[in-house]
């Protein structure tokens, strides 16, 4: 992969850099699984830094996955600062991108995020990512997407009560009711009745 990576980076082919950029994720998934995660660390961001500016829905949606393996990377090796900037990085270049893969990662990147700030001490953060993970993503009907808004208003809920706003907590579970209540997924529902 890396030599792959190294031939045929440049070339400006949208078949070719398809190529190129799942090879390089394949390529730090296998780091990852060897636990070197220095290595997979160093290839997505390779793979974030090549092409994220490419429009293709393709290259796109790898270079999403890729950010958001980094992120939990970052994770892994307690670097929850470079972590934040990861997933920041994320949603910024992908949360106004429709296609499913794409806002699957960054819906995922949004909890873990939210998450993140949440270990950190940084409630008000933590709030304005789970508000906006439900504004981009409440109405998406892919389960995978709906299962991490309602884990983020289960939490965003859960940080109303520690603040003492019961209103406002009361109000994140009557909308993650509203929302999923139907929703026969049973991580949603798992969610919904946490709620």
């Amino acid at each position: 992969y890396e030599r792959l990576a190294e031939l045929y980076a440049a070339r400006p082919e949208a078949e070719i850099a398809v190529q190129v950029a799942r090879g390089l994720f394949n390529l730090g998934i296998t780091f990852g699984q060897q636990d070197k995660h220095d290595e997979a660390f160093a290839v997505y961001e390779r793979l974030a830094n090549l092409y994220a500016t490419r429009p293709e829905a393709e290259i796109a949606a790898e270079v999403a996955r890729a950010l958001f393996n980094l992120g939990v990377t970052c994770d892994q090796q307690g670097n929850s600062e470079e972590e934040i900037v990861v997933y920041e990085r994320l949603v910024d270049l992908y949360a106004s991108r429709p296609e499913v893969e794409i806002a699957k990662q960054v819906a995922r990147g949004m909890f873990n995020l939210g998450v993140t700030y949440d270990q950190l001490g940084k409630p008000d953060k933590e709030i304005a990512i789970y508000k906006r993970l439900d504004d981009l993503y409440a109405m998406r009907p892919e389960a995978e997407i709906a299962e991490q808004v309602a884990k983020g208003l289960v939490h965003l809920g859960i940080t109303f009560g520690q603040q003492e706003k019961h209103d406002e907590a009361i109000a994140v579970y009557e909308r993650l009711a509203g929302l999923y209540d139907a929703r026969p997924e049973a991580e949603i529902a798992e969610h919904v009745a946490k709620g």
